[in-house]
């Protein structure tokens, strides 16, 4: 082709259709013609095992054990219906809108009275609002964390929490639970450990109240203790607490936040106390950190849904959310009772957590059975689960599983375990004729999570 002084430009116009293939990157192959163009931080993500179950969970013959999505079967449907239409028409030109990076002011007073259940002291500008405590969790990390950095995490951890880290680049460094929570002892171990290798760590990750995945709660004994020894070791905390007014006996305990207001982050939301739907979370920091995850959120989503905020702040305003915390307790309560009955009476050769408050048992599986390679057979079975290596990032857990007792009726929670048993008793005859195929030695050595029964 030339232009119109006839010299040639050394340039092909490609055939019609074919344009596409030819602006390929030279670095790219048929499955991905960009598979050179990304980021170094994009091959280290992978799917949730969790997510890439929902298909299948979801068919409604198979009895779901693996997530864990609310039951909001007890909410007050026509209630929440009327305030939210009544916020439309009065309201709708404001919650339609735009609005604060940091959140709407109203709903963060409110969230402050909220946290005050835990004992924390709070003022409204420590609040930042967030697309649930998910965003708040990857806010906080963006900010603390290099290629690199080192975060202590429990083991197990939260499998959202994981994906995070590993989407930032963080190296992982596990330390155990037992029935008490996060081990003190092993905490300071391997802490000065990764300071005596000469390894920034910026973070320890927690969820000390019913723990996901492991159903336990950090002792109120155990919290000034964990505090002391991150505060020595120059450690952030980040205390992750979807589940702390979930409590199934008593009051909830103090946050960690109540007892350090400098060296913890506190994480909360409604998706677990109210609905997920609505995507409303928050963090609480130090006035530092705050004006720095309000600048990190406006960069990421400019500012969080101002329907979403007035809608919760409006039921928070308008209804007896106390009173309906209550009622979840309480149903959570018979769930779990269901789930711990039945894996009594079906597969007593395992061990499991009792937990006093959340959505999750944690089960260890007879000597020799692999989670991961038994899930093909559960599916077939109509009940599914999540293998415990989606809560590690070393590949432990194998032997473990994850049983979440808070959506389905407890009817089909006892039926979903006695599925479960079936195939546990199929894949133990299985070992005990070709040998075990589960087992990890490393297991024993770092600790694959607490077993109670």
């Amino acid at each position: 082709m030339t232009p119109e002084n006839g010299e040639p430009t050394g340039r092909v116009t490609p055939a019609p259709g074919r344009a596409a293939h030819l602006s390929q990157p030279a670095t790219g192959n048929r499955l991905d013609p960009w598979i050179g163009a990304y980021a170094e931080r994009t091959h280290g993500m992978r799917a949730s095992e969790i997510r890439a179950l929902f298909a299948v969970a979801n068919r409604p013959e198979v009895v779901s054990l693996a997530g864990g999505m609310p039951n909001l079967d007890g909410l007050p449907m026509e209630d929440i219906a009327e305030t939210t239409y009544e916020l439309l028409l009065k309201r709708g030109t404001t919650a339609l809108q735009y609005g604060s990076g940091q959140g709407d002011e109203t709903l963060r007073e409110q969230i402050v009275e909220v946290m005050r259940l835990q004992g924390i002291q709070a003022h409204p500008d420590d609040v930042v609002v967030t697309t649930g405590s998910q965003q708040a969790l990857d806010l906080v990390v963006r900010l603390f964390i290099d290629p690199g950095d080192v975060i202590v995490a429990e083991a197990p951890s939260y499998v959202g929490a994981l994906g995070v880290f590993r989407a930032y680049q963080a190296d992982v460094v596990h330390v155990p639970l037992d029935e008490h929570g996060l081990i003190p002892e092993a905490l300071e171990e391997t802490l000065g450990r990764l300071a005596a290798e000469g390894r920034a760590v910026k973070l320890l990750y927690t969820v000390p109240n019913f723990h996901n995945p492991a159903g336990v709660t950090l002792s109120q004994e155990r919290r000034p203790r964990v505090l002391e020894i991150a505060r020595r070791y120059g450690v952030l905390v980040l205390e992750d607490d979807p589940y702390g007014l979930l409590g199934f006996d008593g009051e909830p305990l103090p946050a960690m936040r109540s007892m350090d207001d400098v060296g913890v982050v506190y994480l909360g939301s409604f998706s677990k106390t109210f609905a997920p739907g609505y995507r409303v979370g928050w963090a609480v920091a130090p006035h530092y950190i705050r004006e720095k995850l309000v600048l990190a959120s406006e960069s990421s989503i400019l500012c969080p849904s101002n329907a979403s905020q007035l809608a919760i702040s409006t039921y928070l305003a308008h209804h007896d959310w106390r009173h309906q915390i209550k009622l979840y307790r309480e149903m959570y309560r018979t769930r779990r009772d269901a789930m711990i009955g039945a894996l009594e009476e079906h597969i007593p050769e395992a061990t499991w957590t009792v937990p006093e408050g959340g959505f999750y048992t944690w089960v260890k599986l007879p000597d020799g059975l692999d989670a991961q390679a038994m899930l093909p057979r559960a599916i077939t079975a109509l009940v599914a689960y999540v293998s415990g290596t989606a809560f590690y990032a070393d590949g432990q857990g194998a032997d473990h599983m994850r049983l979440s007792f808070c959506y389905p009726t407890p009817e089909r929670i006892r039926e979903g375990v006695r599925r479960l048993a079936g195939v546990v008793a199929a894949e133990t005859e299985l070992v005990q004729i070709f040998g075990t195929g589960g087992h990890r030695e490393d297991d024993t050595v770092t600790g694959a999570g607490p077993e109670i029964r």
